[in-house]
């Protein structure tokens, strides 16, 4: 097998967009196959349908341009006697109904703004034949392996009873050849067969009806159970063509309408619908589809079988109807060798040249299914360039990064050893029913959006956390266990804050990281090799998770060789040059959850946590900063004058100073540089507050402290619950002015009994205001 242009693929993947690239207009037609739950879902009012180009008799045929502009479609032949017509002549998508055997054309006039064109295509209307016409003969070993697959004896078990007790007639639709009981699609199908010969469904199953049934009803019999045709459409026309034209006669078709047909079909078969909702169904055929293109083969089912599957080393593309990571990238249709038909495949781009040895493929089985294509890129695996988005593989194996000398690197990774199927065991879970077809399964998804102009996003955002669960039990619905992510965000964050960024092209705005800028001086060497673990650990996309401790290792010491700027190391936190309370108070809303930044670490731990807030409070207070202490009131900068704070940041930041264990003058002056200073302004709180509770966790006791704001004299209750919903004792209940309280608890419930390790749940009420905190006991 030749491989000589393999080194000039692996040098480059023109993935991106290609700058000041012109692009002649392009008419290319697209089989389009829609499922039964697309035709629900869409309101289709024609049935569902392949995306084949040999279609039965009575069956619709569903065509789009590939590309958006202006459309003319024709019907330029068709069979004699088919009264066949378009459905519409100008619009992007259009079907019709085959009605004839024989050969249907359809011409597209396609123009854009770059000019015009024009493309074709012939479909095949055809009767259905069997599969015993397709012998090994013709097609070397597909028959035998077939024979092995659950395809070919679906019915078989289905009539024997093997399947189960919610086998009943609306099975064999899919589990025949030809089935379609459209009173137009008479096209010698299953169904037609089966009228023909007066077979009816029986009602008892059990072993031995199917043989009694291919005794009595051959002819129907020779369309039972998952034939060739299922896939690749009646064979009537492929049966009488000549040698030569043989090949247009039939379908082969990589879309996951194939599939789809029957495996989108309900509740209990929607592996499209979820795989619609995943990566892999989104395809940008202008990004990933072009001629001489690397990318070809991990991006276009096309490429993928040329590639990967048929070894073929100059992979062609682009293609005429091209599609992505569909079904028959990972499963193999004719053979049953490895579990669920997984595929065995090497992956031609890391073949060692001499020993003709490949880096990385598959083994069959659900651990190593996706490490064909998502891995390192060669040539993208070293300081100096940037990486590619697909080295999951490198990172659960601990190998991913430059790993510096002096750093010290973890050796294992539990998620890539202790999870026996790694990435399937997580990202392929079995979800809750009411998070399916989101996440887990054919999604491939751990968390998805809600998305209001997405007609498949969830109503909220959803979370996969449960396939965490049983290793993590306690993980609730936050993947930022032990605040992994947080940690990872904001060590990303503070590095790029560190490292000169690009200001052009497609990283502007991240840090440099090509070997052209180390070498004209913008960067130095330590600022390379912490930008390329800074893409290893951003481009992994999981925030840590993958490997929460190498991810960590690699940006600490890409943070230990560049060390903080000097804006990240003053304590003016807000700019102004002044240094007093609000500079805390700025640090404190710069670190709220859903606004993590670059320069919140005061105290070098990379983790943002009230820590960071007591640090800068010190470094302040005691001079550390300059311009002697600051403790004053009348030295403090009044913040409320300065920023229009929202009740809910006025709560937030109460929280905070609940935490932070300050003396009665430093609390004094807090609140003063907060609310005022005494002068015609209140210091009472500004909004209601229930504060997390300190210690947490604790044993025996712990505080709870809570505010009703100026103004308001409130009937407030404080409760606690246990995880049940069960209430334990009732802290709080009575009328309260403006203030803030603190309430003791010693861990009893009402009865005064000790309550016992675990988690429970604190809720106030106060008028229209109430909130719910979680506290753990522990003895």
């Amino acid at each position: 097998m030749t491989r000589k242009i393999f080194n000039l693929l692996l040098a480059v993947c023109l993935c991106g967009a290609l700058a000041g690239r012109a692009y002649a207009a392009t008419a290319a037609i697209q089989m389009v196959g829609y499922t039964p739950n697309q035709v629900d879902e869409l309101g289709l009012t024609t049935q569902a349908a392949t995306s084949l180009k040999a279609v039965g008799i009575g069956q619709p045929v569903y065509l789009k341009s590939l590309n958006e502009g202006t459309y003319t479609w024709s019907l330029t032949t068709k069979p004699t006697g088919s009264t066949a017509a378009l459905s519409a002549t100008s619009s992007r998508e259009v079907w019709f109904k085959i009605d004839k055997a024989g050969a249907y054309t359809v011409t597209l006039s396609f123009a854009d703004t770059s000019g015009t064109a024009t493309a074709s295509v012939t479909i095949n209307g055809g009767t259905f034949k069997g599969y015993t016409n397709c012998s090994d003969a013709c097609h070397p070993g597909k028959i035998t392996a077939w024979s092995k697959t659950g395809h070919a004896s679906m019915l078989q078990q289905g009539l024997d009873g093997t399947l189960g007790t919610h086998y009943t007639e609306s099975c064999i639709a899919c589990h025949t050849t030809g089935y379609d009981t459209d009173s137009l699609a008479v096209n010698d199908g299953f169904d037609d067969r089966a009228k023909a010969e007066g077979w009816v469904f029986p009602d008892s199953l059990y072993v031995g009806v199917y043989a009694d049934f291919v005794t009595k009803y051959p002819n129907t019999a020779a369309l039972a159970n998952i034939q060739c045709e299922s896939c690749h459409g009646p064979a009537s026309q492929h049966l009488a063509a000549s040698f030569a034209d043989k090949k247009t006669a039939i379908g082969v078709s990589y879309d996951v309408g194939v599939c789809g047909i029957c495996h989108d079909e309900g509740t209990r078969h929607n592996k499209p619908t979820e795989w619609r909702n995943s990566a892999h169904g989104q395809f940008d055929a202008e990004e990933f589809n072009r001629s001489g293109n690397s990318c070809v083969g991990c991006h276009t089912a096309e490429g993928f079988m040329e590639l990967q599957v048929k070894e073929l080393a100059d992979a062609t593309g682009p293609y005429a109807d091209p599609h992505g990571q569909t079904c028959i990238v990972c499963h193999d249709p004719h053979d049953a060798t490895n579990e669920y038909q997984l595929r065995k495949v090497d992956d031609q781009l890391s073949v060692d040249a001499t020993t003709g040895v490949a880096k990385y493929g598959t083994d069959g089985t659900p651990a190593h299914a996706c490490e064909v294509c998502h891995h390192y890129r060669s040539g993208r695996d070293y300081p100096g360039q940037t990486p590619h988005h697909s080295h999951q593989t490198e990172m659960l194996d601990g190998t991913a990064g430059w790993q510096n000398p002096d750093g010290t690197f973890p050796e294992t990774n539990p998620h890539g050893t202790l999870i026996e199927d790694r990435c399937v065991g997580c990202h392929m879970g079995v979800p809750p029913t009411a998070k399916q077809t989101y996440v887990g399964r054919h999604t491939f998804q751990m968390s998805m959006a809600a998305d209001p102009d997405n007609p498949n996003a969830p109503a909220t955002d959803v979370h996969f956390t449960e396939a965490c669960a049983e290793c993590h039990s306690s993980i609730g619905e936050n993947f930022d266990y032990k605040s992994i992510q947080s940690k990872v965000s904001l060590m990303l964050n503070e590095l790029r804050a560190r490292l000169p960024v690009a200001t052009s092209g497609r990283t502007a705005g991240f840090p440099l990281n090509d070997s052209t800028s180390l070498k004209s001086g913008l960067i130095t060497s330590p600022q390379l090799t912490a930008a390329f673990n800074y893409y290893i650990v951003d481009y992994d996309g999981s925030r840590g998770v993958h490997n929460p401790g190498l991810a960590v290792a690699l940006l600490e010491d890409a943070l230990d060789s560049n060390p903080k700027s000097a804006k990240c190391a003053s304590c003016d936190i807000n700019g102004d040059g002044k240094l007093g309370i609000a500079d805390a108070i700025k640090l404190i809303l710069m670190a709220d959850s859903s606004n993590i930044q670059a320069c919140i670490d005061r105290n070098d731990d990379y983790v943002y946590d009230i820590q960071d807030v007591i640090q800068l409070l010190k470094d302040i207070w005691t001079g550390k900063c300059g311009g002697g202490g600051m403790l004053a009131g009348a030295s403090l900068e009044l913040v409320h004058e300065k920023v229009d704070l929202t009740p809910a940041q006025v709560q937030y930041i109460e929280s905070v100073i609940a935490k932070l264990n300050l003396t009665p003058d430093q609390e004094a002056a807090f609140r003063i540089g907060l609310y005022g200073d005494g002068s015609g302004r209140s210091s009472l709180p500004r909004a209601f507050a229930l504060n997390q509770n300190a210690p947490n966790p604790f044993n025996p006791a712990t505080t709870i402290s809570y505010s009703v704001p100026e103004g308001r004299t409130v009937e407030v209750s404080l409760k606690i619950y246990d995880l049940r919903g069960r209430l334990v004792a009732t802290l709080v209940n009575e009328v309260k002015d403006a203030g803030t309280y603190t309430i003791f608890w010693e861990g009893t419930n009402d009865a005064g009994q000790k309550v016992a390790s675990g988690v429970y749940f604190y809720r106030m009420q106060a008028g229209d205001f109430q909130q719910t905190r979680k506290m753990v006991v522990l003895k």
